[in-house]
């Protein structure tokens, strides 16, 4: 391993404060890009090489060149601990800015003095419901937390796919996940094999919102199949024609549609997309009339004027859509669904960075921008502890699993 650039003094070092050394890197350059630079997970970072012709003094900024010659003798009239040319010179201003900047910073906590970069595995695609809602809380929340972070988008299986990234990861605080009460609650019901057990191989963070979801048609995907009730007249005509696109195999916006077929008394095609984004695409195109899916997602093509809102799954109508009835007042009975969602670690996480991410993530909800925000496409905020959180997923699971049994959902494999 090469320890110093060609040509350069054998012990000359790099000591500007801020910069990273390294032991290797090109002859006649002082830095080189990080291997994880433009990698999209992990950030972008420099290394300093060892092997300059000159020190930088910390505090003053001065420079002397390194000598081979002898050193110098020692002031008689006082003894040295060191060398003269090997200690920083220092000035009294230099030293109490650099004081005062560390006072600061051990005032403001341990979470502002992180330097680490977090991975936020999302496992929908970007642009997709799921990866809106992870998305709008995001920015406070690593704000809050004190740390970047890098949202990491692992798509497939219904969420099992960047789910079990984060159930086998190190349990060392850098890789957080995102969960769903599908990935949660009902995949354990759907998959033969998902290749973590979300109770055991996960730790809850908490639980950020909870989503009710919208019945979307697309007017022109169907000739003369424009509202609720010429749908489910065609649906009734013609059994098994009429298709419904979801977000994947075990996803909410899957068991909404085949709960909507029972409901109604019709048999609909399910169509399953990898993510959110592409099944809306083929909504929109009209190569699919109809999806369930979170109000987060739909809303904007309904106020866009591109679909028709069918109704709400939740018992009351939402504020961020007063004129969308809910699917009870529609007219079909007993229709009540909603998603949420949260956040995970990996098991083994010590109990103080669950704690510490618990917290940041309260800081983000308790603002009062990203409620809004969050109302506005259809979730209502839900604070709460560690213990909060699993005490509602534990209630939640056996809901979930009586409505697959319910609607006779068919097994997928991841």
């Amino acid at each position: 391993m090469r320890l110093r650039a060609k040509g350069t003094p054998r012990y000359g070092f790099t000591g500007r404060v801020g910069r990273r050394l390294s032991l290797t890197g090109p002859p006649g350059r002082d830095e080189r890009p990080h291997p994880c630079r433009n990698s999209g997970h992990f950030g972008i970072s420099e290394h300093r090489n060892i092997g300059t012709s000159e020190h930088r003094n910390i505090g003053t900024g001065s420079r002397h060149p390194v000598s081979d010659s002898p050193r110098p003798a020692a002031d008689a009239g006082r003894p040295k601990l060191l060398p003269e040319y090997a200690m920083p010179s220092f000035s009294r201003r230099a030293f109490l800015e650099g004081s005062f900047a560390l006072s600061a910073v051990l005032a403001a906590g341990p979470a502002l003095a992180r330097s680490e970069t977090v991975r936020l595995v999302v496992p929908f695609p970007a642009g997709g419901g799921g990866d809106v809602l992870a998305r709008s809380v995001e920015q406070l929340f690593s704000k809050a937390y004190g740390a970047k972070f890098v949202v990491d988008n692992r798509p497939g299986a219904g969420g099992n796919v960047g789910t079990r990234q984060v159930a086998v990861a190190k349990p060392d605080g850098m890789t957080l996940g995102y969960v769903t009460n599908g990935i949660m609650c009902v995949n354990a019901h759907l998959y033969d094999e998902m290749g973590f057990d979300p109770m055991k191989d996960l730790v809850p963070v908490g639980l950020s919102t909870e989503i009710g979801l919208m019945a979307v048609l697309n007017p022109n995907a169907i000739p003369g199949v424009t509202d609720l009730k010429s749908l489910l007249a065609y649906a009734k005509a013609n059994p098994g024609k009429v298709d419904f696109a979801s977000s994947g195999n075990g996803t909410t916006s899957h068991l909404a549609g085949l709960y909507f077929a029972e409901r109604t008394g019709t048999v609909l095609q399910h169509i399953p997309y990898r993510g959110g984004a592409a099944a809306m695409l083929d909504v929109l195109s009209g190569r699919i009339p109809l999806m369930i899916d979170v109000a987060p997602n739909a809303i904007p093509h309904v106020e866009a004027g591109k679909l028709v809102p069918l109704g709400v799954t939740t018992a009351e109508r939402l504020p961020s859509a007063p004129n969308v009835p809910t699917l009870q007042e529609a007219g079909i009975d007993g229709f009540l669904l909603s998603a949420w969602d949260g956040f995970v670690l990996p098991k083994g996480t010590p109990e103080k960075t669950v704690k510490a991410f618990n917290a940041a993530l309260q800081a983000a909800l308790k603002d009062e921008a990203v409620a809004k925000r969050l109302a506005a496409r259809g979730a209502v905020v839900k604070p709460g502890t560690p213990e909060d959180f699993r005490a509602f997923i534990e209630r939640e699971v056996p809901k979930w699993a009586s409505l697959v049994k319910t609607i006779r959902a068919e097994k997928a494999k991841a």
